[in-house]
């Protein structure tokens, strides 16, 4: 087979730029919101953790009392009195944000709270219980069987499929480019 001469562009591919390719297209926070509403949408819609548990159902007296704060509070588009879906008003899963950090050789996502959750507004007005960190709200979720931070294997392979693809994505765009 005759030699063939290889271009500048896919010459640098093959020696340096790989990894700095690699870790432009990984630290697009594009990238990372993808994935984190990827896993943040079932929770709205039905209520499904990125375990791919539902999530703990709702007692009769808590459904009753979130249809008496629905009518003096604005509430998500998703909320529903009877799905527990971790959206009331919506914020707790809105202040999520999303990040990608390499750590050694490890590529690490990660998505968390921030901001404060504000108290709700009682029948009468009057704003019942008081400001907390979304972070501590977060925790006060898990503890009560709600554990939104486990991720299944499936989302675990989404997750990793949308990595590569971006990565791949970033290689052909930097061919494109010579």
């Amino acid at each position: 087979m005759a030699k063939t001469r290889i271009g500048k562009g896919l010459k640098d591919l093959l020696t340096k730029k790989p990894k700095k390719l690699a870790l432009k297209a990984l630290n697009n926070p594009k990238l990372a919101n993808r994935i984190k509403n990827r896993l943040l949408l079932p929770i709205k819609k039905d209520g499904t953790l990125p375990s791919g548990k539902s999530v703990k159902g709702l007692a009769d007296s808590t459904i009753e009392r979130r249809k008496r704060l629905a009518t003096v509070n604005r509430t998500s588009r998703f909320y529903s009195a009877a799905t527990s879906n971790l959206t009331f008003t919506g914020k707790f899963l809105n202040s999520f944000k999303a990040k990608i950090e390499q750590k050694g050789k490890k590529v690490e996502f990660s998505a968390f709270p921030t901001n404060d959750h504000k108290p709700y507004k009682g029948v009468k007005g009057k704003k019942i219980g008081k400001l907390i960190t979304n972070e501590a709200l977060g925790q006060y979720l898990i503890d009560g069987g709600r554990d939104y931070t486990v991720i299944s294997e499936e989302n675990q392979k989404a997750i990793a499929k949308s990595m590569k693809s971006a990565i791949l994505k970033e290689f052909k765009l930097n061919l494109k480019r010579k």
